[in-house]
């Protein structure tokens, strides 16, 4: 005798794979990356010198200073000098290549300014032209200041 309450559901097999067929578009399609917009610009660079006018060309001894990139974020960290260690300033890049704009929201007073002025910016928020890039090297004009990095 049959009993309503534990009635099995029966499938075709047209209707089972249209339903596996359905749940793996929707996986792949949910699991997409979001689109690289920084282009070659994206990854961590290592800041090598600064060229301040009317100044030596600065070289960061006695601690690393990097500059990241990705998804129009920009962060600044330090990993050798204790007074720095560990440090991480954010901030915002608008614009497109070459021609950048650096905003760090949260780094708006005098004293916050000093605290990125080793990274060469001056000012905030500060225009940016890219003059060289390629897989190895940027070389990048942040408002009279010149950064040269290496990718790291």
């Amino acid at each position: 005798m049959n009993n309503p309450k534990f009635h099995t559901p029966s499938f075709s097999p047209g209707s089972l794979l249209t339903f596996l067929l359905a749940t793996i578009i929707t996986l792949a399609l949910g699991s997409c990356k979001k689109e690289n917009t920084m282009g070659e610009l994206r990854g961590q660079w290592q800041l090598m010198t600064i060229e301040r006018p009317g100044a030596d060309t600065e070289v960061p001894e006695g601690r690393r200073l990097y500059i990241s990139f990705d998804q129009n974020l920009i962060q600044l960290t330090s990993t050798d000098d204790l007074e720095m260690f560990g440090t991480k300033f954010t901030g915002e890049v608008s614009g497109t290549t070459p021609d950048l704009i650096f905003n760090f929201p949260y780094d708006t007073t005098p004293a916050d300014m000093q605290l990125i002025a080793p990274w060469g910016i001056d000012e905030n928020p500060v225009n940016v032209t890219v003059e060289t890039l390629d897989h190895s090297t940027l070389r990048m004009k942040v408002g009279q200041n010149v950064l040269t990095l290496r990718r790291f």
